[in-house]
């Protein structure tokens, strides 16, 4: 597999991951109606990962997510990191820090579900 397509698909994976899958209600809400507080969620979302805000992060998806209790400031800071690596186009960074950031995840959540 390509590189970029490697990270592209890693960084998504993290980004459903990350936004407490969030990102998924888009249509859900259209049809309730709902469709303008999903895209503002989403656009905030996108700015604390832009800004590297964790604790904006943390306000957003605790709202309808306990994912916030599992991803620490250092997962978030690794996966903003993996974000910018491959928008810069060093995508053997951003694979090795998506990588290395879904074990640490899959750990502390097998943790959780054992």
């Amino acid at each position: 597999m390509q590189k970029y397509k490697k990270a592209a698909l890693n960084i998504a994976f993290l980004t459903f991951l990350l936004t407490g899958g969030m990102t998924s209600g888009f249509f859900a809400a259209e049809i309730d109606g709902q469709r303008n507080d999903v895209l503002n969620q989403e656009e905030r979302l996108l700015s604390a990962f832009e800004n590297d805000d964790y604790e904006s992060w943390k306000k957003i998806v605790s709202k309808k997510s306990n994912i916030h209790n599992v991803v620490e400031k250092n997962d978030f800071e690794t996966f903003v990191e993996a974000r910018k690596s491959a928008r810069s186009g060093d995508y053997e960074k951003a694979i090795e820090l998506t990588e290395k950031l879904e074990v640490e995840l899959k750990e502390k959540l097998s943790g959780i579900f054992s």
